[in-house]
């Protein structure tokens, strides 16, 4: 009997296992802890269709109309829907945004939720500033409507729990004490900025969400930790009009998300075009851009980084070369001087030049800098051009020790202690050696001088080494191999790059089961929630890996998916006008890629690795739409001097490029 007992207990636990991994995988056959994120969800069983979303609006529309007459609350127009107009006391929630001012909130529980959104409405107008701004312009008022859909208390806030119970921007929260209430309305995370700058971690950003709704209550910060507080979480139906005129959008994490079926060739071209034009919108006259930008607070940072700028120099002239997009060249023009000014030697007296970044001078701006000098197109050299690369690649070829290790910069090479008669690195940087192993390749297929292949392939065999022991590579390292593949056609390099990035495959929603549906195409990351930067820059060694899979005739469908997958996330992840609606300044924002789902954050580099990832998801859809591409990659020109003021200069190439597709 209980040998008996004991066999069903276990086939009931086989059986609990199975059911429970199947929930998990589905539709995807990978498994991690995002399951549990699935486990810990609050109830979806309230909706509301689309007509009784856009039914919904109308009635906060008619509230704005009709402010100031007498509310008649009782007196429902028939065509409403039986779910607006039905006994239902739950929460409803209605903010209004208008450019150039805060945004406004009004809460109401009434008797049902037709009663409770002309509530809300009108308590959001009374509590507006500058009241008779908004009622003058009611036309532009952008509207976001948030229904409680459940609600349940949190069990604890002890850090491992919090982990998957509170998904910031999808999760709302509650606190209660006494007589005293606050909410936060889940997409706060987003529209209110709570966690820009970056907050790293999921359990300090849930702290800190949880701080925020605190001081609601006009209490102190930390009243959350108090044992007599009820803490409870909460999920919304969130949906409005984000922009005037273009109809109703459902909202998630306080944006608008595509289908996969949006992300078409037509609109990945559109959204690199977009993207550079941010950078050309925030190029300074004195060479720098606007490096970072807070869109919540309307504020631009003071601080600076060479290495960046570099990068984004290089990128946009990544773009050009590709496209002959004028605008790409016309950014990379205002931004070049900087590069050309801060051009030097680390020391007096010596023949190599390195780009600095304030006392230091950095391996991975020496890197990105010569990158950008590839990349220009002859009329922008000076007669000093061939002597700066010159300069910048042997300056790389210092950084690089006897084992294929690359020293942070010109101080750490300096400081080494030397072994055995050669300085070794210590401690090598993340990024500098892909950098430089990538440059040092783009360089030898410019002038085709041995020096700089062989030192890329020195970086490049430690790289690989260093991957089959166990170490992520980061994405500059598998743009690299593909380069010097192409040059040496050596399949160990070519294998390294593609094993590389099925290790990037592995971690991408899908084939992992996304969580949530902005997941989808991010790459996870298990203490942060996903981060744009992160699909963007590996979406360049995507496309490298693209380009090898072609090149080698093997099967080359995962790293497409993966690159169009990506797309889906970065396009999303823009703003774009119906996701920058409760902006003071949507106009500084639109088309700049922000860092991550619960981050606005705006930075220089975040758009570089964005707009140039999103070539190969381009190159990706041209091949599967069946379209022939409408650019040219142009070669890179060998180094030299700029033509002679007499000589002719043809044309720019952008003033004859095909135009993309119009259908």
């Amino acid at each position: 009997m209980r040998g008996r007992s004991l066999l069903i207990g276990i086939s009931v636990t086989v059986v609990i296992m199975g059911a429970t991994l199947a929930w998990a995988t589905y539709p995807w056959r990978t498994l991690n802890p995002d399951f549990m994120f699935r486990f810990f969800a609050l109830s979806e069983r309230f909706t509301l269709s689309e007509k009784e979303q856009e039914a919904a609006v109308q009635v906060v529309r008619r509230a704005i109309e009709t402010y100031g007459a007498p509310d008649t609350p009782d007196d429902a127009p028939r065509e409403l829907p039986e779910k607006l107009t039905a006994r239902d006391a739950r929460p409803v929630w209605v903010n209004l945004y208008l450019p150039l001012l805060p945004g406004t909130r009004g809460m109401a529980e009434e008797a049902n939720i037709y009663r409770s959104l002309r509530a809300a409405t009108r308590q959001a107008l009374q509590r507006a500033k500058d009241r008779s701004s908004w009622l003058e312009q009611r036309d532009q008022i952008r509207i976001q409507v948030d229904v409680l859909q459940d609600r349940k208390p949190l069990r604890t806030i002890r850090g491992w729990y919090l982990f998957f119970a509170v998904e910031p921007g999808v999760d709302g929260l509650i606190l209660s004490k006494g007589d005293k209430i606050g909410y936060q309305l889940p997409s706060d995370a987003v529209t209110k900025g709570y966690l820009t700058p970056r907050v790293r971690g999921r359990v300090k950003c849930a702290e800190k969400l949880l701080a925020r709704t605190a001081a609601t209550m006009g209490t102190r910060r930390n009243i959350w930790k108090e044992r007599d507080t009820r803490v409870e979480k909460f999920r919304t139906v969130s949906f409005g009009v984000p922009v005037p005129g273009r109809g109703v959008r459902r909202f998630y994490r306080g944006n608008v998300l595509l289908e996969p079926g949006d992300v078409t060739a037509k609109r990945i071209y559109q959204a690199i075009q977009e993207g550079a034009a941010w950078l050309l919108n925030n190029a300074k006259p004195d060479g720098k851009f606007n490096y970072q930008y807070n869109p919540n607070t309307d504020r631009y940072s003071k601080s600076y980084n060479a290495v960046r700028h570099a990068g984004t120099v290089y990128g946009l002239l990544e773009l050009y070369r590709h496209f002959q997009e004028q605008s790409f060249l016309d950014a990379a023009r205002r931004a070049a001087p900087y590069l050309y000014e801060n051009i030097g030697p680390p020391e007096p007296g010596s023949d190599l030049l390195g780009i600095p970044d304030g006392r230091a001078w950095p391996t991975g701006s020496a890197a990105l800098g010569l990158l950008a000098f590839i990349n220009m197109p002859p009329d922008m050299r000076t007669a000093d051009y061939a002597r700066y690369e010159e300069a910048l690649g042997r300056f790389l070829l210092k950084m690089i020790d006897d084992r294929g290790k690359v020293f942070q910069g010109y101080l750490a090479y300096k400081g080494a202690k030397e072994v055995n008669g050669v300085k070794r690195v210590v401690k090598e940087p993340l990024y500098y050696p892909g950098e430089s192993m990538l440059a040092l390749a783009k360089l030898y297929e410019q002038t085709r001088d041995k020096r700089w292949l062989d030192g890329a392939t020195r970086i490049a065999d430690r790289q690989i080494r260093r991957y089959n022991l166990g170490r992520m590579a980061d994405h500059w390292v598998i743009q690299g191999l593909y380069q010097i593949y192409r040059h040496t056609q050596d399949r160990w390099y070519a294998d390294a790059a593609l094993a590389m990035a099925d290790s990037y495959i592995d971690t991408q929603c899908p084939p992992n089961t996304p969580p949530f549906p902005d997941y989808f195409g991010a790459y996870r990351r298990q203490n942060e929630t996903p981060r744009t930067t992160r699909a963007g820059s590996r979406s360049e060694a995507m496309t490298a890996a693209v380009r090898t899979a072609w090149e080698l005739g093997v099967d080359a469908r995962p790293y497409e998916d993966s690159l169009l997958f990506a797309a889906k996330h970065q396009i999303e992840q823009q703003f774009r006008p119906e996701s920058t609606f409760y902006l003071l300044r949507p106009d500084r924002a639109l088309g700049g890629f922000r860092a991550g789902l619960v981050d606005n954050q705006l930075r220089i580099d975040f758009n570089q690795h964005s707009s140039v990832g999103l070539i190969g998801a381009l190159e990706v859809a041209v091949k599967r739409e069946g379209l022939e591409p409408w650019w040219q990659t142009l070669p890179l020109e060998p180094p030299g001097a700029p033509p002679a003021p007499d000589e002719t200069v043809p044309d720019e190439p952008g003033n004859s490029a095909t135009p993309p597709p119009t259908g």
